[in-house]
């Protein structure tokens, strides 16, 4: 229960920071996490994260020390603690505190092939090296910004070891926190405290209501309830974290840090940072202040001041990679062959001696040439290619970017974002419910008009975008639910933001008992989906694979320390796998890219070589340059479930033969690969 000790601390530094800024405590806590959270960041850039995390905790310690000692002198700090915990901060610490119980007990995995990919394997370097993956140059995607692994980094400080559940609670932690000081802005408005406690039940059922979230034995239920490091539910709940720190502070400057975090949080979530600086400025507009000139000032200020941070945060992160990055390793591990011609180790005989020497054979295959697109098509792209305009300008589209957008529309007509209507449908209520807000609403119904109008044009813009970043990769448009869940859900939580105090002030018991029966209807949908469908009552079942790659590699765990690099090889193109051992087995690096090597068993690509070969792996070493090669850049060799292919042709490397589920120790002696001994 380590996890928990950063969310003690996080309540010392609120009931401190609630002294100065005068708000919620929920509001100071926020403030306090998404600070904290800055601050990391920043030390990350510089390379001296560790150090920071320690210097933040000691001064909330300290800071906290010199508060309980002065208020105890002035004899009032039982009135300073009755202010600061209030229903919120007793719902949310209770809540956390729930969840980080049953997330212990159920110590859910990771499971989706994108956490595996980044989302996860990069916290986890985060967490044991204290740095930023793109330090590590053959980690996949160690371009993406890395908010979300500072996020994990901070709430597993005092842990000893990595865990995916507690990466996840983090999540949940931050989540919570957002769905607090939303209720407890609502309180605020209206008064009405059960109102207020309902809306904090609707919000955390929310994440339940994700279309994904059905019975299903894949698993794929788990995507938003909580069950996932991939970030895309959680960009709306920042955003609406972003929204609600202003309207509770009503001082730009606090929303800063959290406008940090969510510029960082994903290579596409800058835009949601410069929707919410732009939502901020907004507020600032309609603002009601007595003096027109200092308003004037206040609004051209909130907009460069959030608009700047944006663009300063955003641009940081691609200076740390052109300044922290190393050249990649991969080269290091080019063959001088002749080009067409590879040396293919041959396997004897199913029916000879597992340690006999292979026989070989040259195979001529054709240089590696990547398909050339037709002429008409590569013009198109070249024309295309980096040119912004053509996000708004068809005539200016690729085929390939017209191809998405097609796809995008098409998905548009079907998709079922949310558990409750198609999305067609879902936008066209939207804006329904946020026009009818403004209608009802004489004293704001200008701005709500307009905010209920740029809600829906930022839609059909983010739809715009990303579908130009989505032109940039080769595999087509995939996951439509998963690019545009973040702006719905956005969408969703503003409406929700608006509607609830519009209500309440045209008839509060009807506001009150509407809050019940949404917060009920959440509770039965939950409870008619299923809680085995999700991390709270997940069957171990569900993780078979996970946790069979975790029990191999717990039998190492002691020789498997930073730095180490081990080679893993794998069945054919099995890249599933690949990333599995890749992030089970941090803080050991087995990510090296040994593609050009004539020794990679991990991703093989044989069609790219012998279009004609059945062999499982792509292999062209001969015994000699595949032992130089494991000498020279490994420590170990994994092995997990070889084929006969392997076990013939390798054999007589491995002492006692090779088996799976057996760590192998990489020597200078006649047989170089020898069994590690756990019990030495």
């Amino acid at each position: 229960m380590s996890v928990l000790l950063p969310v003690l601390l996080l309540n010392l530094a609120a009931l401190l920071l609630q002294e100065f800024l005068h708000t919620s405590s929920m509001h100071c806590y926020f403030t306090a996490l998404c600070t904290a959270l800055a601050v990391l960041y920043a030390a990350g850039v510089c390379g001296v994260m560790p150090a920071a995390a320690a210097g933040l905790w000691v001064l909330t310690a300290a800071g906290a020390a010199v508060y309980l000692v002065r208020h105890l002198r002035k004899k009032d700090l039982a009135a300073r603690l009755r202010d600061y915990a209030d229903p919120f901060a007793l719902l949310y610490n209770g809540a956390a505190a729930v969840f980080a119980v049953i997330f212990t007990l159920q110590k859910p995995l990771c499971y989706y092939w994108d956490e595996y990919s980044f989302w996860s394997v990069s916290a986890k370097y985060v967490k044991y090296y204290g740095q930023y993956y793109n330090r590590q140059p053959d980690l996949t995607f160690s371009t993406l910004p890395p908010m979300n692994s500072v996020l994990g980094y901070f709430f597993m400080y005092f842990s000893r070891d990595f865990a995916d559940y507690k990466l996840l609670l983090a999540y949940a932690f931050l989540m919570l926190v957002v769905f607090a000081m939303t209720a407890a802005w609502l309180h605020k408005k209206t008064q009405n405290l059960p109102l207020a406690v309902g809306a904090f039940a609707v919000l955390v059922f929310s994440p339940f209501w994700e279309a994904y979230h059905t019975a299903a034995e894949d698993y794929s239920s788990l995507s938003y309830a909580y069950g996932t490091t991939m970030v895309d539910f959680l960009i709306a709940v920042v955003f609406l974290g972003c929204a609600v720190s202003y309207l509770e502070s009503g001082r730009a400057l606090l929303t800063l840090p959290p406008l940090v975090y969510l510029t960082l949080m994903k290579n596409t979530s800058v835009f949601f940072a410069l929707q919410a600086a732009a939502l901020i400025t907004f507020f600032a507009v309609f603002a009601s202040r007595p003096n027109r000139r200092r308003k004037s000032l206040s609004v051209v200020l909130t907009l460069v001041l959030t608009m700047a941070v944006v663009g300063t945060s955003y641009l940081s992160w691609f200076w740390c990679l052109a300044k922290t990055t190393p050249e990649s390793t991969v080269s290091a591990f080019t063959l001088t062959e002749p080009e067409g011609e590879r040396e293919i180790m041959r396997a004897p005989a199913a029916e000879a001696a597992p340690d006999a020497q292979p026989e070989t054979e040259i195979a001529e295959t054709p240089p590696q040439e990547q398909a050339e697109e037709p002429a008409e098509l590569q013009q198109d792209e070249e024309q295309a290619d980096g040119d912004f305009l053509s996000i708004f300008v068809a005539s200016r589209r690729s085929q390939r970017h017209k191809q998405v957008l097609e796809t995008m529309r098409q998905e548009f007509a079907t998709a079922k974002i949310t558990a409750f209507v198609p999305d067609r449908f879902l936008v066209v209520l939207l804006l329904a419910l946020g026009l009818l807000c403004a209608a009802l609403c004489k004293k704001h119904r200008l701005p709500l008009a307009l905010l209920a109008v740029a809600l829906a044009a930022g839609a059909l813009v983010y739809n715009l975008t990303i579908s130009y970043f989505i032109a940039d990769f080769n595999d087509g448009m995939v996951e439509y639910p998963r690019y545009m869940t973040s702006y719905y859900w956005l969408w969703l939580y503003m409406v929700f933001l608006v509607a609830v105090p519009i209500l309440h002030a045209m008839r509060p018991a009807a506001a009150q008992l509407a809050m019940a029966a949404l917060a009920c209807f959440g509770l039965s949908t939950v409870l008619n989906t299923g809680l085995s469908h999700t991390v709270f009552a997940a069957p171990q079942n569900a993780y078979a694979q996970e946790l069979a790659a975790e029990e191999i590699i717990e039998k190492y765990r002691d020789f498997l320390t930073k730095d180490t690099r081990v080679y893993v090889p794998l069945r054919d193109q099995d890249t599933w796998s690949y990333f599995l051992y890749k992030q089970r087995l941090l803080p050991a690096l087995a990510d090296v890219d040994t593609l050009n090597s004539g020794l990679d068993f991990t991703v093989s690509f044989r069609d790219h070589i012998d279009p004609d070969s059945e062999r499982t792996y792509y292999n062209v070493a001969d015994l000699t340059t595949f032992t130089e090669v494991m000498r020279t850049y490994f420590d170990y060799v994994l092995i997990v479930d070889p084929d006969p292919e392997f076990v013939q042709t390798y054999s007589s490397l491995f002492a006692g033969g090779v088996r799976g589920g057996v760590l192998y120790k990489i020597t200078g002696e006649d047989i170089p690969l020898q069994e590690v001994d756990v019990h030495d």
